[in-house]
């Protein structure tokens, strides 16, 4: 489309300089990957302003500027477009130059503290089996109907979410499921979007690192009802009394909801958990689910509920459910020979330890050592829970580093213990900062039958400190350490 074409459709881009109209195709705010035809956002970040890098995007190829303002100097060749915020227009132009690929095609959010990344690829899975081609877009990767990347971050930016949608419809997707985490609904980085459908798995504390309080949280995910479209549809889990609260009285939306306790449109009855699946009952049908832990059921009732009111028949759902073989870092067995079981899971919040804990806890009838830390520069005031609940529900912890970033791997475990000692003053337990060091004393010392989660990095393949980020799979770490118990070293 023609820049031009662009500043005559939005009001918010209140003042040009410049007359020769350009072509664009694309538009970055980061002045590396500015390029011939793409439009270059000058936009104040959290570290720098990009209006200090408007030349070094000209210099790249860039023609095109939207700014709050002028640079000193004005290049005769190059258009100028002023807006008031330049940082809060992102997501629509970039709807604009991509055309609106979102309305071509069905987009299903997901939002909640946890379980976002396992209900997504539910959806995606059950859908691809039943022959709809359906893109990604999530905290572990990105799928375009043809090709997988790694993610770079749980919501990508608006740009590059419409850059991945417009390549989704062009490649032949029907569908697209979504993770929408908190920060991008704060930060605006949806902008522009419409969905079909919507789901919040549930609400606990997270980011209030980022976020000013846990109500400031809550509220910008119930943001994401804004961008719903008008015959969209909501589905939450009535079992979290906070969602519950938030979204019962909402009368003007298209309300489902889902549960395992509580009355709801579709609760899961006759549950039976087992060490490596799930069996219930939902609508008076028997589902049958390759995983375990309690808090799955939610999510593959968030799924099935979402497909189920699409119009897609339930015995195809169950179908699908049946052939569902997990999500990396979920969860996820470490394949091994060994007498023990080994577990890595993402979970790095209060909540999402303490269910993932419980669920062991329903099957078990062993010894469960959990293996844990926290992750530097995020919120300090959960690392004192994490702990306590830790060292409640598990037989056995060892304190160790997450991904310390700038902060101290040392501190950050005097944080845990913190809340671990002054509730209980004669507790014991470990403390290892490496964190290799400590998967590997935690497999070579287990006892027989005992089970080993392992929580914090899941999928992650790297560790990041102040002044470096290394290779790092949990997964491959703890396949190690079961190779030399199992050759008795």
């Amino acid at each position: 489309m023609q820049a031009l074409d662009l500043y005559n459709k939005f009001d918010f881009l209140i003042e040009k300089h410049g007359n020769i109209d350009r072509q664009v195709t694309d538009i970055v705010h980061d002045s590396r990957k500015a390029g011939r035809n793409k439009i270059f956002l000058a936009r104040k970040g959290f570290n720098t302003d990009g209006h200090k890098y408007i030349d070094d995007a000209y210099e790249n190829g860039s023609r095109v500027f939207i700014l709050k303002e002028y640079p000193a100097e004005m290049r005769e060749d190059a258009l100028y477009f002023k807006t008031e915020k330049p940082a809060d227009v992102l997501g629509l132009v970039s709807a604009e130059i991509f055309g609106h690929p979102d309305g071509k095609m069905d987009l299903i959010g997901i939002t909640g503290t946890n379980g976002k990344t396992t209900t997504t690829y539910m959806i995606k899975s059950f859908l691809e089996h039943l022959g709809v081609k359906t893109g990604l877009l999530g905290t572990i990767e990105i799928f375009d109907g043809d090709k997988t990347v790694d993610a770079q971050r749980t919501t990508p930016e608006a740009n590059d979410i419409f850059r991945n949608l417009a390549r989704m419809y062009d490649n032949g997707c029907e569908k697209v499921v979504m993770e929408v985490s908190s920060h991008a609904l704060s930060l605006g980085r949806i902008q522009g979007l419409s969905f079909s459908a919507v789901a919040f798995t549930n609400i606990s504390r997270d980011h209030l690192d980022f976020h000013d309080d846990f109500n400031d949280y809550l509220n910008s995910k119930l943001r994401l009802l804004d961008y719903l479209k008008p015959e969209g549809k909501v589905y939450y889990n009535n079992d979290d009394s906070r969602l519950k609260a938030a979204l019962e009285d909402l009368d003007d939306y298209n309300i489902f909801t889902y549960s395992i306790k509580n009355d709801s449109d579709f609760k899961a009855e006759s549950i039976n958990l087992y060490q490596d699946k799930i069996d219930f009952i939902l609508n008076n049908k028997e589902f049958h689910l390759e995983m375990s832990g309690k808090f799955n059921v939610y999510n593959c009732l968030a799924a099935s509920a979402i497909l189920l009111e699409s119009g897609i028949d339930i015995d195809k759902i169950i179908e699908a459910v049946n052939n569902f073989r997990g999500v990396p870092g979920r969860f996820e067995y470490v394949s091994n020979e060994t007498d023990i079981v080994v577990l890595v899971d993402y979970a790095h919040t209060p909540a999402g330890i303490k269910n993932v804990l419980n669920s062991i806890n329903e099957f078990k009838e062993r010894n469960v050592i959990a293996v844990f830390g926290c992750g530097g520069d995020r919120d300090k005031d959960k690392r004192p829970e994490m702990g306590i609940i830790g060292y409640e529900l598990a037989d056995k912890i060892i304190l160790t580093s997450d991904n310390p970033r700038s902060e101290d791997p040392a501190e950050i475990i005097k944080d845990i213990e913190a809340g671990i000692n002054n509730k209980y003053p004669e507790a014991k337990y470990d403390m290892i900062i490496d964190r290799g060091k400590a998967i590997k004393k935690a497999i070579l010392e287990a006892e027989t039958d005992d089970i080993i989660i392992i929580f914090g990095k899941g999928h992650e393949t790297y560790q990041e400190f102040a002044d470096r980020v290394i290779d790092f799979d949990d997964r491959e770490v703890a396949s190690q350490a079961l190779k030399q118990r199992g050759e008795g070293k």
